[in-house]
């Protein structure tokens, strides 16, 4: 019998995580020929509906292209690798499209999820939490706490996507998320790196230490990383947000995601190092359970900006 402990602190008895398949990586192979196992995160596709594809670069190295999404429209497209490291390569990047593409039309909940929202919001008619935007996002000078408003800049998101073309390279960056709704919620901030693959999860509500149960963020109240414009009723605070320079002086983009949920889960399992330095160990993705909203914050680092 499960117990209501842990990661599912307010689950009823008798209930259990629910866990959701994979969403699998489709890859459109040019003259290259993919041996896959049925285990394998990932699937030959036709072109127009592929998220990448995979060409040879010369003897011994592939070329992997993305087609799809937030790293092929603002990050670095291609990248070139050694041909017997593709397999883990192409598994590390399944996980990633996977996690980050949480809270598409794709990764959305299934028919039981969706039939018990309908009944939830016949009855108390309002239960979801609002789609307006919660996040903002600053930039100010670096080792040094503004005393000023003025020394702390808005950085503008157009659809979510911000261009540091004209953010001096000496600035960290400032990240406020509010709780919009009438309800607390449990945020989670995700950082996916578009040119490793690695995947960190920079805050969650848990302790860092197991002790005491997660925290959420009371309606109206904020989390705040480093600093931002009318700081009141903060939540807590956080480091600043960097970029690291990316050794290639191409185009890359730093990909964050803001995950806001009703109800608290562990997200330990999206983490992944680099696959270009180690395999990921095999996870088990779980459904985000109750109620909860995500925003996804681009970006992009131009090709010369550290250099």
């Amino acid at each position: 019998m499960p117990v209501c402990q842990g990661q599912h602190l307010d689950r009823i008895l008798f209930s259990v995580p629910q866990l959701r398949p994979l969403q699998k990586l489709r890859i459109f192979p040019c003259d290259v020929e993919l041996k896959l196992q049925p285990e394998d995160p990932y699937v030959v596709s036709r072109r127009q509906v592929a998220e990448i594809a995979v060409h040879r670069a010369s003897e011994g190295r592939m070329t992997i292209e993305h087609l799809k999404g937030p790293i092929a429209l603002h990050g670095r497209p291609r990248l070139t690798i050694e041909e017997t490291d593709l397999p883990q390569i192409l598994s590390g990047i399944a996980s990633l499209y996977d996690c980050l593409g949480l809270g598409t039309a794709k990764t959305q909940t299934n028919w039981t999820q969706k039939l018990w929202s309908r009944l939830r919001r016949l009855i108390t008619w309002d239960t979801d939490l609002p789609q307006r935007s919660c996040v903002e996002m600053y930039h100010y000078k670096d080792n040094r706490a503004p005393k000023f408003s003025d020394e702390i800049s808005r950085l503008d998101l157009q659809d979510g996507v911000a261009s540091l073309a004209k953010v001096p390279k000496d600035h960290v960056f400032g990240m406020k998320i509010t709780n919009t709704s009438e309800k607390p919620v449990y945020p989670y901030l995700v950082h996916f790196d578009s040119s490793t693959y690695e995947i960190k999860v920079l805050h969650s509500p848990f302790p860092k230490d197991g002790r005491g149960p997660p925290k959420p963020i009371q309606p109206e109240a904020s989390l705040i990383f480093g600093h931002a414009l009318n700081e009141t009723s903060t939540w807590g605070h956080r480091p600043s947000l960097r970029v690291t320079p990316d050794k290639s002086e191409e185009r890359t983009a730093e990909l964050l995601k803001i995950i806001l949920s009703e109800k608290p889960i562990d997200l330990g399992y999206m983490a992944q190092p680099s696959p270009m330095l180690a395999p990921r160990e095999r996870a088990v993705p779980e459904v985000i359970p109750g109620v909860w909203t995500e925003e996804t914050v681009v970006l992009e680092v131009p090709a010369d900006h550290f250099y």
